[in-house]
């Protein structure tokens, strides 16, 4: 039995060589395993463990190179940001000192120009003020902000941030320095236009000042003359004149070229009147260049009593005098000494208001004493004479100038008579006879009876002297010059000037 079941046993493994159990299918089923891998394999093959490992030196080379490449650029990026910081620094150094150049020399430009212009030049007193205190303003910047250089404003051992810092503090001040130049320049325009303005009004007053004073010739002489060209000639300035009293600057005829116009035309308009006096001198035979004339002047009228008995001696001595009137004197009681001038040919001149000394009041006060008198005098029948006497002879350039504008000269004298400090008719006439020469203004006072009384015992010896006695006009060659200030015929400051000239 054994040896049975071990041939059996044997003759089933020798059946091709496998066991009794297994088939030929069986057979490529192990095969099929063996080709195709189940989803553990796969997963078994790709585990970390199966990966191949990069060499830990190399990570170590990669990430250092990773490192200095991030750090070199960070110092290159750092290095450019520190190198635009500091040329952005040194151009706001440059454009600082270029606005600090252009400040200083607008501030030279507007010193040599509208800063010498005065409240009194302009039409508008502020815009001087205006300028001072910006031109005061850009001076304290001047001075807070020295001329800067770029190696100790913009040093390049600073850091960037501290160099932006700088940049943006110098470009402030920068900014306020370009600030202050266009203040300045425009408040210096301002000035030198309000200056041009006044400039132009000035012009423009004095010759309509003048004009009327020429019209007033014109209608006075007009039947003196037999020559109409002197009186045509006259006219044709008067309206030239006129028609400029009432131009405005434009932008094509400046306030300047305007006012140079006034002041050709006034001089024109001067040598017209001249002219026409110089005509009716010829006419009546009076030439104080060629006679030896004085002119008696008489102040303070007029009175109630002694101005009337001074004139009726005048009028018995056939003398022409000139009489400076204070304008409150001039009432219904007096009047008639005015009118009687007008009639006789005496000139009256303008005293002040209430006998102000002029020089002390302003020049608003001034026009107004001076304005007032001769209205007074117009009403009372009176005609301008274009003659101011300031009393006590006080002037400055105040008076002056205000005279100027109003087309009237400044009569003085070279011969006191003292008459107010004597009262005595005798002493009066030995002071006046004693020093008066060719061409002399004497000074007297219409007011006191002891001058009435001496004026008869005057005209007789200075006749008998060969003198030839005129009004202020006659003796000055017709029309005196507006603003001139006269002492006598020969002596004499023109306007514009503080010395006394022979003429």
């Amino acid at each position: 039995m054994m040896e049975g079941n071990d041939v059996g046993a044997r003759g089933a493994a020798g059946n091709n060589g496998r066991p009794a159990s297994e088939s030929p299918q069986s057979g490529r089923a192990d095969s099929a395993v063996g080709e195709a891998l189940t989803a553990d394999d796969i997963a078994a093959l790709n585990s970390p463990s199966n990966i191949p490992r990069f060499p830990r030196w190399a990570w170590a080379i990669l990430v250092g190179l990773l490192i200095f490449i991030s750090v070199f650029g960070a110092l290159v990026w750092l290095k450019a940001e520190h190198n635009a910081a500091l040329e952005d620094c040194r151009n706001a150094v440059s454009r600082s000192n270029q606005a600090r150049s252009r400040l200083e020399k607008t501030l030279k430009t507007v010193a040599s120009t509208s800063g010498g212009v005065t409240s009194s030049q302009v039409s508008q007193a502020s815009v001087v003020t205006k300028l001072s205190a910006t031109v005061s303003a850009a001076s304290a910047i001047l001075s807070k902000n020295p001329v800067l250089t770029a190696a100790d404003a913009c040093s390049t051992k600073s850091s960037t941030k501290s160099l932006k810092a700088s940049t943006a503090a110098i470009t402030a001040q920068t900014e306020a320095m370009r600030a202050h130049v266009d203040k300045v320049t425009k408040a210096s325009t301002t000035v030198l236009a309000s200056r041009d303005e006044k400039t132009l009004a000035d012009e423009q007053s004095t010759l309509s000042a003048l004009a009327t004073n020429a019209k007033t010739l014109l209608n006075s002489t007009a039947a003196k003359t037999a020559e109409t060209t002197y009186h045509e000639a006259l006219s044709t300035e008067i309206t030239a004149a006129l028609a400029l009293v009432k131009s405005k600057s434009t932008s094509s005829s400046s306030a300047t070229a305007l006012a140079k116009k006034c002041r050709e035309s006034a001089t024109s308009l001067q040598k017209a009147m001249d002219a026409v006096s110089a005509s009716i001198e010829q006419q009546s035979g009076v030439d104080c260049d060629k006679l030896k004339c004085v002119a008696l002047t008489f102040d303070d009228g007029p009175s109630a009593v002694n101005d009337s008995k001074l004139r009726d001696e005048l009028d018995k001595l056939k003398v022409k005098a000139t009489f400076f009137m204070i304008g409150k004197n001039i009432t219904s009681s007096t009047s008639s000494n005015i009118t009687r001038d007008v009639a006789s040919g005496s000139l009256d001149g303008n005293h002040s208001w209430d006998h102000a000394q002029l020089s002390k009041l302003s020049t608003k006060d001034i026009a107004s004493e001076l304005s007032l008198t001769e209205s007074a005098i117009v009403a009372a029948g009176g005609v301008s004479s274009g003659l101011v006497r300031p009393p006590y002879g006080a002037w400055n350039d105040d008076v002056r100038n205000v005279a100027a504008k109003r087309g009237e000269a400044i009569i003085l004298w070279n011969v006191d008579s003292e008459d107010w400090k004597s009262l005595d008719a005798k002493k009066t006439t030995t002071t006046v006879v004693n020093n008066v020469s060719a061409g002399s203004i004497v000074l007297m006072h219409s007011i006191y009876a002891s001058t009435v009384k001496a004026v008869p015992d005057i005209v007789h010896q200075l006749r008998s002297k060969g003198y030839t006695l005129v009004t202020v006009a006659q003796l000055l060659g017709g029309s005196p010059k507006p603003g001139w200030v006269y002492y006598s015929q020969h002596d004499m400051i023109h306007l514009g000037s503080t010395e006394q000239v022979e003429n």
